[in-house]
């Protein structure tokens, strides 16, 4: 499809921030967004005759090949867009980012062991032209780039898109061999030349193609990152092994250009947002770096309700605190917790003491199904000792409820899992769960269930972040109740 007029962009962009009335701000639904996370990934890599590539399905080896992750976003809107990807290691670290370019109401698909090992997506709607230099795709073309190299990004890509020494530091970055992602590690493969590679992914809807990432000042003084809710997906997780095959939404994040560091929001305050922790600082200053100045897109802003000076990221955040099911019944049963955690005051701490730095531990309660209680509390000091263990230490993983809960998780019940008891007001989680049980059910992915009312202002943190005040939703029909038709 070739690409929609450039009128169309400001009618699309008004209805993307129109349309946030449908949701609630600070609660998060399946809805458009300004951001989209994929809070874990797992994938595998081969390496045979030096040649990385991704592991095929249906070869035989031990342990089994071709687990991937494969990921789908959406353009919910008839304007095109641009979309900047960023992978991120279990600590954070980007390691790999690149643009892509989105037609109206497009779809775009690409596998994650593809992308790691140089085969990135390059969109056929585009018809070989590159989404970065178009106007109908830009929102506008800043004054100063964030990165000098900005502006000769583009939307296509050879094949492969980068040479085989990237893709071993890339390896070695994200199996774990090299977790500062120095790029001069050495890749973790198996005797069978196999290895296994974990992260987390975010996609930004971008204002123009950048170079830059979230955790860069720039990123956020140059308004590289764009405000419109239009960007939805799914990621499916597959394994042809023992690994469960699941899939879900990918976690959409709404930009509030009203209440989350916006026009009515106030800046002398902290305020819970997606990436504040790399903008703002807990005691409520704003990062000396972002000055707010106008980068060229003043007329483009005018049009959303935004003026300069404008800080931050207008994204709504997660919450801190979770239940998620488990099964631990028989030999065979198989529970897993999949986290995502982001604790602001700690994240330079996870790079830094030669990468032996982990998360705070979080606050857990594991009930069985005779509703009998056992906290668990994990290590508090490092090493651990022995018997205990650090529970979700990382940015991203994937642990077993054997792992996660040890002697204090019976043959099945629920955890309550509490992220913010040990951090800051900046700090925040996703977590959901995935179990198979032999000859039972088809193995199955579920989202944990959120006991925050409001991530803007979460239970642990009350009364210590402006609150952003969330947005109810206007009935369809004059009755009152959405839906009707009487």
């Amino acid at each position: 499809m070739k690409k929609v007029l450039v009128t169309l962009v400001a009618v699309a962009t008004l209805a993307a921030f129109a349309g946030t009335a449908s949701a609630v701000t600070c609660t998060i639904d399946h809805k458009p967004a300004a951001t989209l996370l994929l809070p874990y990934f797992q994938t595998s890599v081969s390496n045979t005759g030096g040649t990385i590539a991704p592991t095929p399905f249906g070869t035989g080896i031990t342990p089994a090949p071709g687990g991937d992750t494969l990921v789908t976003v959406v353009n919910a809107s008839a304007a095109p867009a641009l979309a900047h990807v960023t992978v991120w290691t279990n600590r954070s670290v980007p390691v790999l980012d690149f643009n892509i370019g989105l037609t109206g109401f497009d779809v775009l698909s690409w596998s994650m062991s593809h992308v790691l090992t140089g085969d990135l997506p390059v969109n056929p709607a585009l018809e070989g032209e590159n989404a970065c230099a178009d106007s109908s795709f830009k929102r506008f073309t800043p004054n100063a780039y964030p990165t000098v190299n900005d502006p000769t990004a583009s939307t296509n890509y050879g094949s492969p898109a980068f040479p085989q020494s990237f893709a071993a530091a890339l390896v070695a970055e994200l199996d774990g061999s090299d977790p500062c992602a120095t790029g001069a590690g050495e890749a973790n493969f198996d005797a069978n030349g196999n290895d296994q590679l974990i992260g987390y992914v975010t996609i930004d809807m971008v204002n123009y193609c950048t170079f830059d990432n979230p955790n860069d000042p720039t990123y956020w003084e140059d308004v590289a990152a764009g405000f419109e809710n239009l960007l939805w997906g799914d990621y499916t997780i597959q394994s042809e092994g023992t690994t469960p095959t699941f899939g879900g939404p990918l976690v959409g994040l709404e930009a509030d250009v009203a209440e989350l560091n916006g026009t009515n929001a106030a800046i002398d305050a902290p305020v819970r947002t997606f990436y504040a922790r790399y903008w703002e600082f807990s005691d409520g200053s704003i990062n000396s770096a972002l000055t707010g100045t106008d980068n060229g897109g003043a007329g483009y802003f005018s049009t959303i309700g935004l003026f300069p000076p404008i800080f931050g990221d207008m994204r709504e955040p997660l919450g801190v605190t979770y239940g998620a099911r488990y099964i631990n019944a028989a030999a065979g049963d198989s529970t897993f917790l999949r986290a995502w955690r982001a604790s602001a005051d700690d994240l330079a701490d996870l790079t830094g003491a030669d990468c032996t730095a982990v998360e705070p531990n979080v606050f857990t309660v594991i009930w069985d199904e005779d509703e009998v209680p056992s906290q668990q509390t994990g290590c508090q000091v490092s090493p651990c000792p022995p018997g205990l263990t650090f529970n979700i230490p990382y940015e991203t993983q994937r642990e077993s409820i054997a792992e996660f809960g040890g002697s204090s998780a019976a043959g099945a019940g629920w955890a309550y899992v509490d992220f913010g008891a040990n951090g800051t007001v900046l700090d925040q989680a996703w977590l959901a769960y995935d179990f198979s049980v032999p000859g039972a059910f088809a193995n199955s992915g579920i989202d944990a269930v959120s006991f925050d009312a409001n991530n803007c202002v979460p239970a642990d943190f009350s009364g210590a972040v402006f609150p952003a005040v969330p947005e109810v939703p206007t009935p369809a029909n004059a009755d009152g109740n959405t839906g009707s038709g009487f």
